[in-house]
């Protein structure tokens, strides 16, 4: 079941009504530490998205969380490069029994995308889809 409502106080009034056993928490007598990204994997967003970031951040800043600057993704482009990797080849197996007939049709980076997806081996696949965990960097 989800519960959607406006705010916090909304669901505090529907949930006891919905759910069986509901046990409200008491509110924290202290705003939570938060976590920000910084390095490589923050510096892929566009100068507005940053600025705009930014700004976010000083509100909560100002309203008394306490913000820490973590090193997150320093293997971003790696990240990256499998996540590309895993689309194209996921591309390609959904559209391979329409790209061999229609692939005048797609447009040309889709296109693209398929004919990389085609070049991954079912093993290469296969490593792109298990947990990152097992994967070597």
């Amino acid at each position: 079941m989800a519960i959607f409502t406006q705010d916090i106080a909304g669901i505090q009034h529907v949930a006891p009504l919905l759910c069986e056993s509901w046990q409200s928490l008491p509110t924290p007598d202290k705003k939570p530490v938060l976590g920000v990204p910084e390095g490589p994997y923050l510096a892929q967003a566009t100068d507005e998205a940053l600025k705009v970031f930014e700004q976010h951040l000083a509100l909560l800043d100002r309203a008394g969380y306490i913000l820490r600057r973590v090193p997150a993704f320093q293997d971003i482009e790696a990240v990256n490069h499998r996540h590309q990797r895993l689309v194209c080849a996921e591309m390609a197996r959904v559209h391979a029994d329409w790209f061999g007939q229609y692939s005048v049709l797609y447009r040309p980076q889709t296109a693209e995308a398929i004919r990389e997806g085609q070049a991954i081996s079912y093993p290469e696949y296969d490593l792109y889809r298990a947990s990152p965990r097992t994967l070597a960097y």
